[in-house]
Order: C-alpha cells, then structure tokens, then sequence
C-alpha cells in the first residue's frame, strides 16, 4: 500500500514537490559521483545530471511555497529552526583541513527562512515579496553585471549581487531570495484560493514558463553559459523558471488526477530533511567505485533514490512515534548529548584519516538535528521548557496550600 500524499495539515502539493525536489538532487549527485566527467556533461546522462542541477531551486522554492500556505510562524519557532539548519550546514560541509564556516544547502534555507518571515511581517507580503524579488533580479543581472570594477573584499554587498563568487559561499543573496520569495507570494495566492486555483492562473504560469523557455532558447543559440555555482548565469535562471512551473504544474496534476502516483514522489517536512544526509551517505560510498557507464547511471541513481525516500520516511514516522509526550526537556537534551558526541567522534576519525567514516558519522549527526526538528525543539524551546519545568515543579499540587517563604 504506498503512503499517503499528506497528513493533517500538511498540503500534498508541497510534499510532492519536495519529492520531486529529492529526485533531481539524488540524480545530480550520483552522476557526478560515479561518472566521468565526459559522461556528466554530455548526452542523455549529462542532461539528467544538468536537470538535476535545479534541485536547490525547487528546495528553496518549497521553502517559501510552505511559509505563505499560513500564518506567519512565531520568531523563536523560526530562529530555532535557523539554528539547527547553520549547524546541520557545519555538519554537511565541514573538513578537518578548512574549518572556515561555509553557507551551503541548509544555511542558505535558514537565511531563507528568516528572508520570509520578515516579508510576512509586512502589510502586503504577497506585494512586498515579488517587490524584493524583483530587485534582486535587477541586483544580479543589471547593476551587477553593468559593474566594471570588482568590489573589494566580500561582505554583505557582494553577497547580495551575486556577481563573485566566493568559496565560502554556494548561494548569493541574488538570485538565490528570489526562489523562496516567489514561493511565498504563490504561497499567500494558494491559501487565498483555498487550495483551488483559477483557470486563469494556470494559463499565467504557462505563459511564463513559455516566455522564460523562449529565453533560454535564444540565449543558448548564441552560445550563452547555463553555469549555476558562484554567480548564476541568466540562462540557468531563466531555465530555472521553467523547471519550477513545470513540477509545480505537475505536482498539482498528480495529487489531483493520480493521487497513488503522487504517494510515491511524497515528501514530508522531516523527511525531506533526512533525506539530505541519508542520500549523501549513499554517494560518499558510490564516489569509491570506478566511473561506471552512462547505461548503468539511471538505474543506479533511481535505486538510490529509492533507498534513500524508503529511509526517509521511515526517519520520519520513527521520529514522530518516538517524540516524548513527557519529560521532553530530558529527551531534548538527551538529543543534543548524542549530537555532541557524535561530532566529537566525525572530528576523532578525520583526524586519524578515516574520511569516508567521518562523513558517514556526520550523517548521524544530521540525523540527530533532524529529530530535534521533528520534536520541534531548539535552543530556545529547550530554553522555554527548562523555564516551563522550573515553574511547574514550583508550583503546589493540587489540594496543597503553598506555604510563605
């Protein structure tokens, strides 16, 4: 029997993309981990490995897709996600010989994350959020590019303009924001059509898919680059555009005309999370195989995928059978001990040169961020459960008089 496409209030069109989103990067990372390099950039298994490319650009998306579906979320339950998401970056990028902190993956969806809330705070988020997108186009591809000199150093001004890229650094601010902006204006339009939208909106998302293909066509004719890392080229954001109406679009098809396929693609919150670690894990060990045929690479790497979702999910339905109805302060910090520990040993075993281990302990880690995320735990709730504890336990019991003191 293949899973529900949602539960509860979760909606099924966002899981489904977050699938689709873990499709492309499973696909990305095999090809590039067990093919050549010829293999990966050319034919059929290179345009797969460059589809999965925007895997990101969905996960980014859903990210603000997900925040306009309600209302605004309270800022500690965000700031404690945003922690746990920096240290679950640290966790993805760190290296015993550059321990320069990094903004990857989940860094950038913490900044993401915050980006959002802060537009949702406004009167108009739906108008403020295509506002800041647009000028974070015109940021990146306009002034930026019109820049004749470089800017010395790299702080927040470069980060913003997206036009140098930084070692430090895989997401500049431009165009980066203006995946999770866009998600979010959708997002409020989605929660205002109740879920349905009009005829009339599906007509504008294909007819801007349409125009941005377009795009993307002339600009390949005259030889234009689609390279994304550093400052991501106008063809691949114009691409970009294209993949996320196209998953949207079919997202939305397969939870409305055929919902036991869309199960399938399902992903919910924790477990699109698990599947970051879990799916790396598989790679670092694919990467120790020799280069493999470009025939073998989409069996390979539908096999991960599907090894990675099955784990996922059963993370997922672990965790939340395993989240403490009592003492959650005590299992919390219990959580966090086996998190410290487990960091403790990836750092023994770099040093003592076990690189493929360290990377495979660094997984757990992740992992054991996961579950605070499922228990919706962070540094300050754990913080507002101690204060909750101390009160209660001040507190006299029912049929008990407190006494002065």
């Amino acid at each position: 029997m293949p899973p529900q496409v949602a539960r509860g209030d979760r909606v099924a069109e966002l899981d489904v993309l977050r699938g689709w989103a873990a499709v492309l990067m499973v696909f990305n990372h095999v090809g590039f981990a067990v093919l050549s390099p010829e293999a990966a950039t050319q034919g059929i298994s290179g345009a797969l490995v460059f589809l999965g490319s925007f895997a990101p650009v969905l996960f980014f998306f859903a990210t603000g897709f997900g925040a306009g579906l309600g209302p605004p979320a309270r800022w500690s339950a965000v700031l404690d996600k945003a922690m746990l998401l920096l240290l679950a970056d640290f966790l993805l990028t760190w290296r015993l010989e550059n321990t320069t902190p990094r903004l990857d993956f989940f860094g950038f969806i913490a900044i993401s994350m915050l980006a959002v809330r802060v537009v949702q705070s406004a009167p108009r988020p739906w108008f403020v959020a295509c506002t800041a997108a647009a000028a974070l186009l015109l940021l990146r591809y306009v002034w930026g590019a019109a820049l004749d000199a470089p800017l010395e150093g790299y702080g927040l001004v470069r980060w913003l303009l997206g036009v140098t890229p930084h070692d430090a650094v895989s997401y500049p601010g431009a165009p980066w924001l203006v995946y999770p902006l866009v998600g979010l204006a959708l997002g409020v339009g989605w929660r205002a059509r109740g879920g349905q939208p009009r005829t009339l909106d599906w007509w504008m998302l294909a007819a801007a898919a349409a125009v941005f293909a377009a795009v993307a066509g002339v600009m390949a004719v005259r030889g234009a680059s689609f390279h994304r890392w550093g400052g991501v080229a106008a063809a691949y954001f114009a691409c970009s555009v294209v993949v996320v109406a196209g998953f949207a679009a079919l997202s939305a098809l397969l939870v409305g005309r055929l919902p036991r396929a869309a199960a399938v693609w399902s992903l919910g919150g924790v477990a699109a999370f698990a599947v970051v670690p879990l799916h790396y894990a598989m790679v670092h060990g694919l990467a120790r195989v020799p280069d493999v045929s470009a025939l073998v690479y989409p069996g390979l790497a539908l096999a991960a995928t599907a090894l990675s979702f099955r784990l996922s999910r059963w993370f997922e339905t672990m965790a939340s059978a395993a989240a403490p109805s009592d003492r959650p302060r005590r299992w919390s910090w219990i959580a966090i001990g086996s998190l410290a520990v487990a960091v403790a040993v990836m750092v023994g075993l770099a040093r003592a040169g076990q690189s493929l281990l360290a990377l495979w302990v660094a997984a757990l880690a992740q992992l054991a961020v996961g579950l605070l995320f499922a228990w919706r735990v962070g540094p300050l709730a754990a913080l507002k459960l101690r204060g909750a504890t101390s009160v209660n336990s001040a507190s006299p019991k029912r049929g008990e008089r407190s006494s002065p003191r």
